[in-house]
């Protein structure tokens, strides 16, 4: 079974992504990783990528978003990593680094549409900028 990709699924990505540093987002188990929506595995996969969660989680996360089809190869061993980079898609960002705390910035021209991220880094505790344009990651600022 395929999983089709909502629009939505970056700001609900980014909403449960946050939510799951305060442990509020149901942990991924055997029992229920292919029931379990994509935001909701991605948040698990954060929250073991910085040490709030048991690595399992996170290896069962990707296990589960492989078996889905959503992101390439590249992409899922970005997201097993925590990192980003330019060329990947904005919900695979988001499954990688989780929620950006300080906000975004839209512009829409008849080029498409470019977004700015001021993203908080958790391993790190620094900001970082990451620009996508039409739905991929363009640029990114440290």
């Amino acid at each position: 079974m395929r999983v089709k990709f909502y629009p939505m699924l970056p700001a609900m990505i980014a909403a449960t992504a946050a939510l799951s540093l305060s442990a509020c987002v149901p942990t991924l188990t055997t029992e229920n990783a292919q029931s379990t929506p994509t935001d909701t595995v991605c948040a698990n996969i954060v929250g073991a990528n910085i040490g709030n969660s048991p690595a399992s989680v996170g290896d069962m996360g990707l296990a589960e978003l492989k078996r889905r089809g959503l992101f390439t190869p590249r992409e899922l061993d970005a997201i097993r990593a925590g990192k980003i980079y330019v060329g990947m898609s904005e919900a695979a960002m988001y499954c990688s680094i989780g929620a950006f705390d300080y906000g975004v910035n839209t512009t829409t021209t008849a080029a498409g549409v470019t977004k700015q991220y001021l993203v908080g880094d958790g391993k790190y505790n620094k900001r970082i900028y990451v620009y996508t344009t039409n739905g991929r990651v363009s640029a990114v600022q440290s």
